[in-house]
């Protein structure tokens, strides 16, 4: 679960705001930038649909290393991006994100 939460939350951050204005989209299949301040919808900035939800005590953090961030302090926090065969890399690919362990 843990091992999963990771890379979720790898996954999640592939790009920040200023990547994703200056770059081109192509090949993109996710982006989480939990900008959204409340709710329990995480948009997909990638425009491919991949919308998540923060499950249980997962909340949104506006004291992000740039933007807002995502806490997710526990066991049974996280955020589910339902699977997609998007999701189903066939060569390289490149996960970026920032990560806070406390």
């Amino acid at each position: 679960m843990l091992k999963r939460l990771i890379l979720l939350i790898c996954i999640l951050t592939i790009a920040l705001v200023p990547l994703i204005s200056s770059y081109s989209l192509e090949g993109l299949v996710g982006a989480w930038l939990f900008d959204e301040g409340s709710g329990k919808k995480v948009k997909d900035a990638s425009n491919r649909g991949h919308d998540g939800e923060l499950i249980g005590n997962a909340q949104f953090d506006k004291n992000g290393k740039i933007g807002s961030a995502i806490s997710v302090n526990g066991t049974e926090a996280y955020v589910m991006i339902p699977d997609h065969d998007d999701f189903k890399f066939k060569g390289d690919f490149t996960i970026a994100c920032w990560f806070f362990n406390n």
